[in-house]
């Protein structure tokens, strides 16, 4: 009995290889073929990635990093990036439709036209992001960081923006009809009706 403990002992004390979801060769498809459907890049370190234009429908990019990454005209409808990094992205024209980016940092991404209906956005952080002429139709970014963030033009009926964070963002011009905004924190907000600073500290 003695000798199989030991035997048991010795066997979880054994090195085994790190099983990751990631696939090297998966990145190495994307630049080849410009195109990873529904593959997992999960932990991949995507960053100055340049696949413009790129099919990655249902890809899973949780926690890669892909910062400055340019992904303009990206088809990333259905994604699950949660908790990517997605700082300086280069997202302009875009199709996140659907995707859920909560905890995601977009802080200083340029995602002038973007399509981000029905996106999950809880919790993420776009601070300094420009947002100009995007669509967030429908899309839930309760508790989102928005400050300094771009929002001219851009429409965000349906939206739930409950608790967000608009300090310093710019939303004038934006349509805000049928908005959940229940908590959000305005100061020194541009909006249609002037400088908005009624949650400042």
């Amino acid at each position: 009995m003695r000798y199989r403990i030991t035997c048991f002992v010795l066997a979880l004390l054994v090195p085994v290889p790190f099983a990751s979801a990631f696939d090297e060769g998966r990145v190495s498809k994307l630049h080849a073929l410009n195109e990873c459907v529904v593959c997992d890049l999960g932990l991949a370190d995507l960053q100055n990635l340049d696949p413009s234009y790129a099919n990655l429908t249902g890809a899973v990019l949780r926690n890669a990093n892909l910062a400055a990454a340019v992904l303009s005209g990206a088809n990333l409808t259905d994604e699950a990036i949660r908790g990517a990094i997605l700082q300086g992205v280069l997202l302009r024209n875009g199709n996140l439709s659907g995707a859920v980016l909560s905890a995601s940092s977009l802080t200083d991404a340029d995602s002038r036209s973007i399509i981000l209906q029905e996106v999950l956005l809880r919790n993420g952080n776009l601070v300094g992001a420009v947002l100009s002429t995007s669509s967030l139709n429908d899309a839930n970014i309760r508790g989102a960081i928005l400050q300094g963030v771009l929002l001219r033009n851009a429409n965000l009926m349906g939206t739930v923006l409950s608790r967000a964070n608009l300090t310093d963002t710019d939303i004038r011009d934006v349509v805000l009809k049928d908005i959940s905004n229940t908590g959000t924190i305005y100061c020194n907000t541009k909006t249609n009706w002037g400088i908005e600073n009624r949650d400042c500290p």
